[in-house]
């Protein structure tokens, strides 16, 4: 039964440090509440941002190198 008891405490010393973790001290500094998951959404929102400029180059690229083509033709024709 004491191993129960220990058992029981722990998880409510755990429970208690991810309260003060993701609510006190965030509120005490003034940030957002629970940054453990506005961090994964603001890294997600991030890598969105980054792979949408990638798709810009490549398209910009594309559109480069279809005019220098349409250029080309133009003077051998």
């Amino acid at each position: 039964m004491p191993t129960v008891y220990l058992l029981e405490f722990i998880f409510a010393v755990f429970v208690v440090i991810i309260f003060v973790n993701q609510l006190i001290v965030p509120i005490a500094k003034g940030l957002p509440i629970f940054p453990f998951f506005r961090k994964t959404r603001k890294l997600s929102e991030e890598l969105t941002t980054v792979n949408g400029a990638i798709e810009d180059l490549k398209l910009e690229q594309k559109i480069s190198k279809r005019k220098r083509f349409i250029k080309e033709t133009k003077k051998k024709g």
